[in-house]
């Protein structure tokens, strides 16, 4: 499994995970992420980037959702964000036409202390290389069947469902669901 905290002007952080020790925590170019995955044997990938963009205004569906629920979630929308989600669309295709299972998260939106459930590991550089981890930990929450989906229309994200951060109670219209995702890869 794989977490990654994508980027634009720097190189994305990478964990990669073999059970729950961590096998590489660092940084990697974009363009060799693919490759060094397919090299480990990673057959799923979480990334902390939208896979999308909105169809209109700066908010997607599941991004509103994501907010109601209390996520600090930035817009992808935004001038900034649209360069980041077309950077992740290109990682995306080429993760997939590898036959890695790639799957959208948020780390802010898990307690920083989920390492300790799901990684032998207590100690985080900085914050891009945490975030990269707790990404990660959603990648082995969906593998156990332990994942919390935030879906709409327009996308899903998914949080490791035993330490999701959810300040508010969730409200969602017809088009929207929160839901526990069973084991999903093996």
């Amino acid at each position: 499994m794989a977490g990654i905290d994508m980027a634009v002007r720097k190189k994305p952080a990478l964990c990669v995970l073999r059970g729950r020790i961590i096998e590489y925590l660092g940084f990697i170019d974009t363009n060799l992420i693919p490759s060094f995955l397919s090299g480990l044997g990673v057959r799923i990938a979480a990334i902390d980037s939208p896979f999308s963009l909105p169809s209109e205004g700066v908010w997607r569906e599941v991004d509103l959702i994501g907010k109601r629920i209390g996520l600090k979630l930035l817009p992808p929308g935004w001038k900034g964000m649209r360069r980041l989600v077309v950077e992740t669309l290109k990682l995306l295709e080429e993760l997939r036409r590898r036959g890695i299972v790639t799957i959208e998260t948020f780390p802010s939106g898990i307690e920083s202390d989920c390492t300790f459930y799901y990684i032998d590991h207590k100690q985080y550089p900085n914050k891009d290389l945490l975030d990269s981890c707790l990404a990660a930990t959603a990648a082995l929450g969906y593998v156990l069947g332990e994942a919390l989906s935030l879906w709409a229309e327009d996308g899903e994200i998914i949080l490791p469902s035993r330490c999701v951060k959810l300040p508010r109670a969730p409200r969602f219209g017809p088009s929207s669901s929160l839901r526990v995702r069973r084991r999903l890869v093996r």
